[in-house]
């Protein structure tokens, strides 16, 4: 990966070694390495985000299907597209069953002595997914990396949540709270009568009367 991806990298989280990680880890492999040997984490407002990395998840020159960055990336609701250069990318290709935000990072101008890193954000979704925020600003460009991460992560959130009332996450949502209802009922309800019992303090003033 290029530098200028590295620096992306950092600005969305920190490069965690995934053998032993106690926290969080989004599907990803915590004892073989079998799924990369490091990932980038973050824990924002209460959320823990780990991110599937295209280039830390593993690649075989001979699978062109490449089954293990499909299996994380191929699942993600939101997927971040950071792109350089000026050659126009689409996210349709790419996109999955599961794929129904894309979230576009052009690099406009590297970070120099002077200046730092200048980022243009677009977002594209799916017509089923609701509308969600934060707006984006009129030019859509970033120079603030503390105003770019925070942008960036409350977007992510967002897009996920509104997602999951689009089809086909409405329906396997609901039937999973169906289910999951339908245990607590079995595990914790009863067929046996319960006896009820009048409160002493009553039987105390029927003694006084």
């Amino acid at each position: 990966s290029s530098l200028a991806f590295e620096e992306f990298l950092k600005l969305l989280g920190k490069r965690i070694e995934l053998r032993s990680w106690p926290n969080y880890a989004g599907g990803l492999d915590t004892l073989q390495d079998r799924t990369g040997t490091h990932s980038y984490y973050t824990n924002w407002q209460h959320f823990e985000i780990m991110f599937h990395v295209s280039t830390l998840l593993p690649h075989s020159p001979t699978n062109l299907q490449q089954i293990e960055r499909k299996q994380h990336i191929g699942n993600d609701v939101v997927v971040i597209l950071f792109i350089e250069g000026r050659t126009p990318i689409s996210p349709l290709p790419l996109t999955s069953t599961y794929n129904h935000v894309f979230i576009l990072v052009t690099l406009i101008e590297p970070t120099t002595i002077d200046n730092p890193a200048r980022y243009h954000i677009s977002v594209v979704q799916r017509e089923t997914v609701p509308h969600f925020g934060p707006q984006l600003p009129n030019n859509g460009v970033f120079t603030h990396r503390f105003e770019l991460r925070d942008f960036l992560l409350t977007k992510l959130v967002n897009a996920e949540r509104a997602a999951y009332k689009a089809p086909p996450f409405e329906k396997k949502i609901q039937s999973s709270r169906e289910i999951f209802l339908k245990e607590l009922t079995d595990a914790y309800s009863t067929s046996k009568p319960i006896n009820i019992t009048k409160p002493k303090i009553k039987e105390r003033e029927r003694e006084k009367g």
